[in-house]
């Protein structure tokens, strides 16, 4: 009876902050058309009233994502050397540089495709957001296993914060406060323990923040050091 409550408390949980977050929409919808209407002279406010509704969109979508059941995930099988160069290419269109360091070959594992494009759109995100302007990407096929590794040039966060800031609704240091919904990396985290993967943050080349993944190529399978 007890664990029937708990599932039906954490069912209407989600229920109500996904109803919430589809009903903030309408009157930031409402916002955006009412900016149409304003005269070409007030152009620079008008762009920062837009900025900051995708920006309030851009976090009621990870609240969404968040709270999206944890459950069993949908597979398949995936390029994941191709899947992280079509990402990040969109990444440096959004001012980043970017140093690939990917298999020359097909790297194929088994996964939900969606789910990792999400992650490293976050991490991508979150290394732009606190002021990184540059990330390394590595990829590396162990056999059974991958290992991706993100390395930014961004302020990093201190090692006693490192388990902190994977917990929803928390952020890292003053030196990485950027506003935010403090989900991103949480999201990350969630989506890396669906596929049975293993996350570690560390510090990056130079002096950033470091995110090394580790998936198995076939699901379901949990990583032994």
């Amino acid at each position: 009876h007890m664990s029937q409550s708990i599932k039906e408390l954490i069912e209407e949980r989600n229920l109500m902050m996904a109803g919430v977050s589809h009903d903030l929409r309408t009157p930031l919808t409402r916002v955006r058309l009412a900016t149409e209407m304003m005269s070409s002279q007030e152009e620079g406010l008008r762009e920062s009233i837009n900025a900051d509704i995708d920006e309030t969109n851009a976090i009621i979508d990870q609240f969404i994502d968040y709270i999206r059941p944890a459950g069993e995930i949908e597979t398949r099988t995936t390029d994941l050397t191709q899947l992280i160069h079509d990402v990040l290419l969109l990444q440096g269109d959004q001012g980043l540089e970017l140093e690939l360091a990917l298999p020359t070959e097909a790297v194929l594992v088994e996964c939900h495709p969606l789910g990792l494009r999400r992650v490293l759109n976050n991490l991508c995100g979150n290394a732009q957001r606190y002021g990184a302007s540059r990330v390394h990407t590595e990829l590396r096929d162990d056999g059974h296993w991958v290992r991706l590794r993100l390395s930014d040039d961004g302020p990093g966060i201190p090692e006693g914060d490192y388990q902190r800031v994977l917990k929803p609704f928390t952020q890292g240091s003053l030196a990485r406060t950027g506003g935010g919904s403090g989900l991103g990396l949480a999201i990350v985290a969630k989506i890396v323990a669906q596929h049975h993967g293993t996350l570690r943050l560390g510090v990056s080349m130079w002096g950033g923040l470091l995110v090394e993944i580790r998936l198995p190529k076939q699901q379901p399978l949990e990583w032994v050091d």
